[in-house]
């Protein structure tokens, strides 16, 4: 092909047309680009929001757990207390029994005092009746004997 001033011409227009084609597809394809990118700007940005939102969703998942927990401990100390307060219970009962035992043991020990203070005395008694009638015998032996 020969390069003659029409062809040239030519070439230099269609050079133009090219960079012109060129330049105009890019400024289309830029501006989309430049709208893609602002997108993915903004969706980056939402996303870490959204990151931030289910960490502070977690941690608050975390604390109900934790409420959880404590409900359980509450339940627990609950439990405890009412056992606390059976145990306190049955040892006022077992302070009454004991209570009780030992009025009647004292009124048992009073008592066998008392029976043996009784019979003490009643032993006393049949002594000196013993000695009245050995000293009445031998009174009387003595005047059976002078009689006679």
């Amino acid at each position: 092909m020969e390069v003659t001033p029409e062809t040239d011409t030519l070439l230099i227009s269609a050079e133009q047309t090219v960079e012109l084609l060129t330049n105009g597809f890019l400024e289309k394809v830029d501006f989309k680009c430049d709208k893609l990118e602002a997108k993915l700007d903004e969706l980056n940005t939402n996303q870490s929001i959204l990151l931030e939102s289910l960490d502070q969703e977690r941690y608050k998942f975390q604390q109900c757990k934790a409420f959880d927990e404590i409900g359980k401990y509450v339940e627990k100390s609950r439990i405890y207390c009412l056992k606390l307060q059976k145990a306190k219970k049955d040892m006022q009962l077992l302070h009454e029994r004991m209570s009780n035992l030992k009025h009647r043991a004292i009124k048992l020990q009073n008592q066998k005092q008392r029976d043996i203070a009784n019979s003490e005395l009643r032993q006393e008694m049949s002594l000196l009746r013993e000695r009245q009638l050995l000293a009445k015998q031998s009174v009387e032996l003595q005047a059976a004997s002078k009689t006679k």
